[in-house]
């Protein structure tokens, strides 16, 4: 058996920074435990005829890209987006869960770790799709859970964002 060839530079570990916010001006969201995932979910339609026993053609029908990440900063602000509120929905230090809500911004995932090569990615229509909880239990950080979801720009050939090295 021949020996595999590795590139150690392909290897990819360690931690990312997340931002969040207007195109081209995203802020740092802060520290996360558990990292950062970027999943994509497609749905495929299966063309079947009465002549054959299988699947004779697969079309995709639906695509979706989603970020998931937990803050570890537990701030009233980190639980306002958490829930997709409207930044005028945080005063006073005092967070009102109404009908607003933050809506599409830019997201960028950035790549942090120390000697390796750096993947990033940008989402420039993103939203914040998942439910958050904020719960307090003994001997563990309070986390605020994202579930983000990239929406399709039709005005820019359909694209979902980008997945780079830098």
């Amino acid at each position: 058996m021949t020996p595999t060839t590795v590139t150690v530079t392909d290897i990819i570990a360690g931690e990312a920074a997340v931002s969040w916010g207007t195109d081209g001006s995203e802020a740092d969201l802060g520290s996360t435990v558990d990292g950062v995932s970027i999943r994509e979910e497609v749905e495929w339609y299966d063309i079947t005829i009465d002549q054959s026993v299988g699947v004779v053609r697969k079309v995709l029908v639906s695509r979706k890209i989603f970020v998931t990440f937990a803050l570890a900063e537990a701030s009233l602000d980190h639980l306002r987006l958490g829930m997709n509120l409207a930044s005028s929905s945080l005063a006073n230090s005092s967070l009102t869960i109404e009908d607003t809500e933050e809506g599409e911004k830019s997201l960028v995932v950035e790549s942090i770790g120390e000697g390796q090569s750096a993947r990033n990615a940008k989402f420039p229509k993103c939203i914040i799709t998942g439910s958050t909880e904020h719960a307090y239990k003994k001997n563990d950080t309070t986390l605020v859970p994202y579930e983000c979801e990239a929406v399709c720009d039709p005005a820019n050939s359909d694209r979902f964002g980008y997945i780079y090295d830098a």
